[in-house]
């Protein structure tokens, strides 16, 4: 269903108003709002809200969303978390009216206090996600596991959802880089071995 306008027609997202993130694809601005389930879709062409991506709530919870920037391709990834089980949506946004979910993706189990973060490959499309102190490389083609990798922290803290997390890929997809509480982490994508740690201070 479209929702061209959010004041009016959608009461939950007027009150949950709350973006955390914006990410571009080819062709679009996604603003992921997480206290409603919600992506909105912006046309970057035309600089207008498209349309309102509704995460079902039998599906899970939003946790954050990214795209990829493709001349041929115009997806949204979103990761969502549902009893102890995390999942990649996938949807093709490049459609004028509404968004058409083609993928659901299997990304592991959880625990209900892990933080979660997502990062796509900027050249083959694969999914990493974080889910706690791992990082699972996953084919966006089958859904296989691809590789995984540890995410070693001295901090007792380093998966707690009282941090916030990110992973991303470099520009040329070869290094995977995360964060602890204390550290930033490098992993060779190929490889899966780390390449080095960078302690955060103050």
């Amino acid at each position: 269903a479209k929702d061209t306008n959010v004041n009016s027609e959608s009461p939950d997202l007027k009150r949950n108003m709350n973006i955390e993130s914006m990410v571009f694809s080819s062709n679009h601005l996604l603003a992921c709002i997480p206290s409603a389930n919600a992506i909105l879709v912006f046309d970057l062409g035309r600089g207008v809200l498209s349309y309102t991506i509704r995460i079902p709530s039998n599906m899970g919870n939003l946790i954050a969303c990214v795209a990829n920037i493709s001349a041929d391709e115009d997806y949204c990834y979103s990761l969502v978390r549902k009893e102890g089980k995390t999942l990649v949506l996938v949807y093709d946004v490049k459609h004028e009216k509404e968004a058409k979910i083609i993928k659901k993706i299997k990304a592991g189990s959880c625990d209900e206090d892990d933080i979660l973060a997502i990062a796509i490959h900027p050249t083959d499309g694969d999914i990493a996600v974080r889910i706690g102190k791992k990082i699972k490389l996953i084919s966006h083609t089958d859904g296989s596991t691809v590789s995984k990798f540890k995410i070693k922290s001295a901090s007792s803290d380093s998966s707690s959802m009282n941090m916030p997390a990110f992973v991303h890929f470099t520009p040329d997809g070869n290094v995977i880089v995360t964060n602890s509480s204390n550290s930033v982490h490098y992993f060779g994508t190929k490889s899966g071995e780390i390449i080095g740690n960078s302690p955060v201070r103050a």
